[in-house]
């Protein structure tokens, strides 16, 4: 696939997978972006989804300024309240960009 004729997007449950106590966000984030862009193509919707109520304004600030969208999902003892935002935002984005012929042979 080249890097210029797909689109990729990062729906990351950052409750489920955290920056790594010790590490920064700007270094995780920075990472990702290193690895997943040459081998896919640029990042072009990359999203973290929490409640910001159960981290330090820090580590979401360092999202926030990575370019990540960092979205609020409180969830008052609900389950899975993230998990269903983050798939229907999935679910969203490849119907709005579906692969074409040409990323599904590759």
């Amino acid at each position: 696939m080249t890097a210029t004729a797909s689109r990729v997007a990062i729906f990351w449950d950052y409750e489920n997978c955290q920056v790594p106590k010790l590490a920064q966000g700007y270094d995780v984030v920075g990472r990702i972006r290193k690895v997943v862009g040459p081998q896919f193509g640029p990042i072009t919707c990359f999203r973290a989804y929490l409640d910001i109520t159960r981290y330090s304004p820090q580590a979401i600030l360092q999202l926030s300024r990575s370019n990540v969208d960092v979205l609020h999902c409180p969830h008052d003892k609900e389950k899975d309240i993230a998990d269903f935002k983050l798939l229907v935002d999935m679910l969203s984005f490849a119907i709005d960009f579906p692969p074409t012929c040409n990323d599904c042979f590759d």
